[in-house]
């Protein structure tokens, strides 16, 4: 099987061109998924994307975390995918990607040959409690008490594809996020699970984030945590349309916006790894 190995940020992604290929069999069987994705004995990555043809967009892609769980969406395999399909020659400067339950319009800024950056379009954040899902009998779940590990941590829940819960903290680099987040997780709040965010505001323009990941753990970096916590923040502040926020994260940092439809704008780019071909028993 052919694969290129892409990242962004040090979020890293196997992608396999699954309408070249005919691996429906490779997608039913998890184990052979999370070998792939086992970093001692497969290829080793955060996550696979198998790039496929879409009836509604101009491609569709299904993004399988590595313990073979599926995200809904994801900004960085987003950026991964969109320089995959420019670099070789599948778009020009504009694609539209049908994810599992969207689709992502994207826009590539070159400078002749060379791709200065990328645009994505992540769609509105939900706050609907039951969309997320958080269980809850309020319209919104902000800034609500939760004990976790005999602590009180005041959480946000927010879904852009993908649900996060959200914690403004100071001196975030100092916390056991494993620890507390994997308590968070199987919190009775969140039926099927949810990816934990511990941000802090540096000031008005920067955001630094680290994230927990369901089926991942803590990762580098994650595009769609850091639309979840600017859209957030914004609506938390009531900022003003366009306004970009960068945000750091340990793998390095992206530009995010809310334009005037309320549709989140995330911008970076991404890096190819290496490619090659594994045999898949």
């Amino acid at each position: 099987m052919k694969f290129v190995k892409m990242q962004s940020l040090g979020n890293d992604y196997i992608i396999i061109n699954n309408i070249e290929n005919n691996l429906e069999k490779l997608k039913e069987n998890k184990r052979k998924l999370i070998t792939l994705s086992d970093r001692n004995i497969g290829i080793g990555a955060n996550g696979i994307i198998f790039l496929e043809k879409s009836k509604i967009a101009d491609y569709k892609i299904i993004i399988y975390n590595s313990d073979s769980t599926i995200a809904k969406t994801s900004g960085n395999g987003l950026l991964c995918i969109a320089k995959y399909l420019s670099l070789n020659g599948f778009i020009n400067n504009k694609v539209s990607i049908e994810t599992t339950n969207s689709i992502n319009y994207i826009e590539i800024d070159k400078e002749k040959n060379y791709i200065k950056n990328i645009k994505v379009n992540m769609n509105k954040a939900s706050l609907n409690p039951k969309l997320i899902p958080v269980l809850t009998e309020k319209n919104l779940f902000i800034d609500e008490n939760i004990n976790i590990l005999n602590k009180d941590y005041k959480i946000s829940c927010i879904s852009v594809g993908n649900p996060y819960a959200i914690i403004f903290e100071t001196k975030i680099d100092a916390i056991n996020l494993n620890q507390i987040s994997k308590s968070i997780q199987y919190n009775y709040h969140f039926p099927e699970k949810v990816n934990v965010v511990f941000a802090e505001v540096i000031n008005n323009k920067t955001i630094k984030i680290r994230t927990y990941e369901k089926g991942n753990a803590e990762t580098k970096s994650c595009g769609s945590a850091a639309c979840a916590v600017v859209a957030l923040y914004s609506l938390i502040n009531n900022l003003k349309k366009n306004k970009e926020i960068i945000v750091e994260q340990k793998g390095g940092k992206l530009s995010l916006s809310i334009n005037e439809k309320e549709d989140i704008l995330l911008k970076g780019n991404s890096e190819y790894v290496y490619k090659g071909k594994i045999l898949v028993k």
